[in-house]
């Protein structure tokens, strides 16, 4: 009886150990009664046409609480994000939805941090940061990806 629960328990924790990051900080979350109701969050850029989205388009995105989930489309070419977010923790979580391999990094005010891989098309990726007052860029840093269009500043401001 007792060889039999042990086991169960290494195979509980084998599959334990299969679960991405990001699920269990959401159950985290969702246990600790964190809800949407708390504040306003970014719309799923993916929902969007992010073909005409730019980072000219303050008004048209919500607000952004501090200690948010802030959702990031990469597209071929282009970055859907809220150029607008408050100081303090911020989840990115960026999905590729163009066709080539990307990635996400963010840069400024003596933060530069980074996806630890890139994604590939439909891939998803975390990262957290926390944000102080300032303007940040946010880019792919594969390759001429940043030349091309796959970048926006960010202002962190109450």
């Amino acid at each position: 009886m007792q060889a039999g629960r042990i086991l169960i328990m290494a195979n509980v924790r084998r599959e334990i150990s299969r679960i991405p990051a990001a699920v269990v900080t959401l159950a985290l979350l969702a246990m600790s009664g964190c809800t949407s109701e708390e504040g306003p969050r970014v719309d799923d850029p993916l929902t969007t046409d992010t073909a005409a989205m730019t980072t000219a388009q303050t008004t048209a995105t919500p607000e952004v609480v501090s200690g948010a989930t802030v959702a990031v489309a990469i597209k071929d070419n282009r970055i859907a994000v809220s150029p607008n977010l408050p100081p303090g923790p911020v989840l990115f979580t960026i999905a590729n939805s163009g066709t080539q391999l990307h990635s996400f990094t963010i840069e400024g005010e003596g933060i530069a941090r980074g996806l630890d891989r890139n994604l590939a098309a439909g891939e998803s990726g975390t990262l957290d940061v926390v944000l102080r007052e300032g303007t940040y860029l946010a880019y792919c840093p594969i390759l001429k990806h940043r030349d091309e269009g796959e970048a926006v500043e960010i202002e962190v401001a109450p």
